[in-house]
């Protein structure tokens, strides 16, 4: 629901005088009731003891020798007499009813005042008064009928002896009657607050939302599209404030949206050649008689600089490989393009892996700028055995783990990266063999998994990449490189992906 300023300052206000006048109103309520409280209980603990005192048990033994039944009577008579005469004067003007019980019963009663026997009340809670405790006086509040009313219930004693208990009833309406003025003052104090803070907040708000209704009508007016609108208010306040800044606002929304308009098209360019990228990728791993693959690929940004590509060197020979362009976005996304073409025409060559490297870092190297490099590990295998023929130009070494085993083995074949031989000689590749037994699993991946980090900026690492190997190993290739992934971006958790991950999974079928 959408109110005004002042409509907001008017209903603050309102509020703030209501809780302050309700606050006033019932600690001096609550104040006035404890004062009367406490004066009815003093006045009532009080007139009890004095008549637990000053009337004669006319009711008991005195002495050797027994009352009369006529002398009784008459002492009765004169103490209902004085009881009477004290009810009638202005001292008694609240006294509903005196009644003495017999001290054994408290069914048992030898006096009321009324006549009527034990006053008829319903009785509620004991009221805990200290002074009235200490003089041995119980207090009980109740009603009878509409009326409130106050008992004060007091021993009779006569020489250490207990004759009798004495209890009074107050009426307790003067307490109500004054409860009843006291929340009208209160009710009339907010009614008087609400009425001046009303008047005061809708003239302070009339005065302090005049700029800002105009300085909305000119937001209206650039949300219409209308940029060359300033604002006109120039109070030298928090209004004026933020009508200075919303003029540098609308001066900067031009180039703002230029520079958005530019970053989308980038965005857009980006994503393009994101698609391009993915199809530079093979579209799915061969399927192969006597070989499990498959390969996992999740470049850092949009397009990124790791590359694999499996390629088919026909007579029934398949070569792998995995590489990685130094540097991350579209220069290494350009290298990784070039590498790919380069490749698959190096192998129509029918050079071996060694020659074939050789070939690609000829072509490549010149095309390199200062500080790029390519690190590439290949691989040619074939379907009738389980040999391969290995070559590591500066990439991660390979990994081999084995079913029988369950033995890791790192292949640690020397070789510089593409790009960097100059400073070596350009010595060839040195090309390695090995043979996979079935069940056997051999691993070509980019350093993206092993140096992945979570928020704590600790690193994956070789250990926990090699021991999700073992622990996937008896999966099927593509179920082992999508366990690694999960793996690691387990371990990332919400850390961003800080490189490019890549991953082969060559695996001899049982």
């Amino acid at each position: 629901m959408r109110l005004p300023i002042a409509i907001k300052l008017v209903v603050a206000l309102v509020a703030l005088t209501v809780g302050v006048s309700l606050w006033q109103g019932l600690r001096d309520f609550a104040i006035s009731r404890q004062r009367l409280d406490e004066a009815k209980n003093q006045s009532g603990a009080l007139f009890v003891r004095h008549l637990a005192a000053s009337i004669p048990p006319y009711w008991r033994d005195e002495g050797a020798d027994p009352r009369s039944a006529d002398a009784r009577d008459r002492a009765r008579v004169e103490v209902h007499g004085r009881l009477k005469e004290l009810v009638a004067s202005p001292v008694g003007a609240d006294i509903l009813d005196i009644v003495i019980f017999a001290p054994e019963d408290p069914s048992r009663f030898y006096m009321a005042l009324t006549g009527q026997g034990s006053f008829t009340w319903t009785q509620g809670r004991r009221l805990d008064y200290p002074a009235a405790a200490d003089a041995g006086v119980t207090i009980h509040e109740g009603v009878k009928g509409s009326v409130p009313v106050r008992s004060f219930t007091s021993d009779m004693t006569r020489n250490g002896v207990l004759v009798g208990r004495i209890a009074v009833y107050l009426s307790a309406a003067d307490i109500q009657a004054a409860e009843h003025k006291l929340w009208g003052e209160v009710v009339r104090s907010v009614i008087a607050g609400i009425a001046v803070a009303a008047a005061v907040s809708i003239l302070l708000g009339m005065l302090l939302t005049r700029p800002i209704r105009a300085l909305a009508r000119d937001m209206r007016a650039v949300g219409r599209g209308n940029l060359d609108c300033r604002s006109t208010v120039g109070s030298g306040d928090e209004v004026g404030d933020l009508a200075r800044t919303f003029n540098h606002m609308v001066a900067s929304l031009k180039d703002m949206q230029e520079r958005r308009a530019a970053q989308k098209a980038m965005e857009k360019e980006l994503g393009i050649a994101r698609a391009i990228q993915k199809g530079l990728m093979p579209e799915r791993p061969p399927e192969l008689r006597t070989w499990d693959v498959a390969a996992q690929w999740l470049p850092a940004r949009e397009i990124g600089g790791d590359y694999y590509d499996f390629l088919d060197l026909r007579e029934g020979a398949w070569g792998l490989a995995v590489a990685d362009v130094s540097g991350k976005g579209i220069p290494a996304a350009l290298i990784m393009s070039m590498m790919r073409c380069l490749l698959r025409l190096a192998v129509q060559a029918g050079r071996g892996p060694s020659g074939t490297i050789d070939l690609v870092e000829e072509i490549i190297t010149p095309d390199l700028k200062d500080g790029m490099f390519v690190s590439m590990a290949y691989l040619r295998f074939a379907e009738d055995d389980g040999e391969i023929r290995l070559v590591r130009a500066g990439h991660n070494p390979p990994i081999v783990v084995r079913a029988r085993t369950r033995a890791v083995e790192v292949c640690n074949v020397p070789g510089v990266a593409l790009g960097l031989r100059a400073g070596f000689g350009h010595a060839a590749a040195p090309e390695a063999a090995l043979a996979l037994e079935p069940g056997d699993c051999l691993v070509l991946y980019s350093d993206g998994i092993t140096e992945a980090m979570n928020a704590r900026e600790e690193e994956y690492g070789q250990a926990r990449f090699t021991a999700e190997l073992v622990h996937a190993l008896d999966r099927s290739a593509a179920e082992i490189a999508a366990h690694i992934v999960d793996r690691v971006a387990a371990w990332r958790g919400a850390a961003p992906q800080s490189d490019d991950i890549t991953l082969a999974v060559l695996k001899r079928r049982p």
